[in-house]
């Protein structure tokens, strides 16, 4: 994995508007193990973020919600939750537009 969030590979510049879907934010800061790598995930997805907004980009970077987080759990990798983690995300996707 080469970036925690892919916003190097963002074509951004000055008033571009980019949405970065943050998956990786929601990792368990509680779970054995990962509050290290969050943290470490946190300060690469910020660094990654400043980076754009440097270009002039406006970005908006959203993670899970304690729900979809929940669902989720620490292995993003695991596709057995893959659709109870999609209703989730949905779910949150569809608060955060109002509907």
């Amino acid at each position: 994995m080469w970036s925690v969030t892919n916003l190097d590979a963002a074509p951004a510049g000055r008033d571009t508007h980019v949405l970065c879907l943050d998956v990786l934010s929601g990792l368990d800061p509680g779970s054995r193990g990962m509050t290290a790598m969050r943290r470490a995930f946190r300060v690469a997805a910020e660094l990654e973020t400043q980076l754009l907004r440097r270009r002039g980009a406006h970005v908006l970077r959203i993670g899970p919600d304690r729900v979809a987080a929940e669902v989720l759990g620490t292995d993003v990798m695991d596709p057995g939750p893959r659709d109870a983690v999609l209703a989730a995300a949905f779910r949150q996707g569809a608060a955060l537009a109002g509907g």
